[in-house]
């Protein structure tokens, strides 16, 4: 959109804005606000996930009965500095071939034209059903892609979830499990009631 503007970058280290009195409001700040917010959860969700990281459901299951089935049941995946909620998808592949069974995800921007119901709800204002601020959205596919051929980039970015060889699903290690968090509750633990090893006297 031609008339959107955002000026974020995360190298600057601004942490805030600071709105002063008598200054107009611009809408590059609203939407730097929104960055700064979104910057920081992401910088946190990095330390702790990486993309393709399974958080909740998503269980998968490969049959190999006349042709190889892979079924991965809705649960929330953790992409792009945020966890995702995924549907639950079934995909035909063949026994002969290493598949990626991963997530695209597009973004598309929805303005009024295509939702009316983002206009302006306040009814008796002189603004009442005027187009305001548009939205981002976002979309998840799940797919099969055979190790070595292109992504689909009107599909969107293509993220691996798990991996499926000659029809045998491979397992990868568990999902992180907030090991950082356990090891701090862990410590605040010892330091407060001491060892659990039971002493023989």
């Amino acid at each position: 959109m031609s008339n959107y503007y955002n000026r974020f970058q995360a190298a600057k280290n601004y942490e805030k804005a600071m709105f002063l009195a008598g200054r107009g409001l611009q809408s590059a700040e609203l939407n730097e606000i929104q960055e700064f917010s979104l910057n920081k959860l992401k910088t946190l969700g990095d330390a702790i996930f990486k993309d393709g990281d399974v958080v909740r459901g998503c269980d998968c299951i490969v049959q190999d009965e006349d042709g190889v089935t892979v079924t991965v049941e809705a649960g929330s995946v953790y992409l792009r500095g945020a966890v995702r909620s995924v549907p639950a998808a079934e995909l035909e592949i063949n026994s002969t071939q290493r598949f990626n069974i991963g997530l695209y995800l597009k973004e598309n921007t929805v303005t009024e034209l295509e939702d009316p119901t983002i206009r302006d709800p306040a009814v008796g204002t002189r603004n009442y059903q005027e187009p305001g601020a548009a939205r981002l959205q976002y979309s998840l596919t799940w797919a099969a892609q055979a190790e070595g051929t292109a992504t689909n980039s009107s599909l969107g970015d293509f993220y691996p979830v798990y991996v499926v060889d000659q029809g045998v699903l491979i397992l990868k290690g568990a999902a992180p499990e907030l090991d950082s968090v356990k090891v701090a509750l862990a410590r605040y633990d010892r330091e407060s009631n001491g060892s659990y090893t039971k002493s023989h006297k």
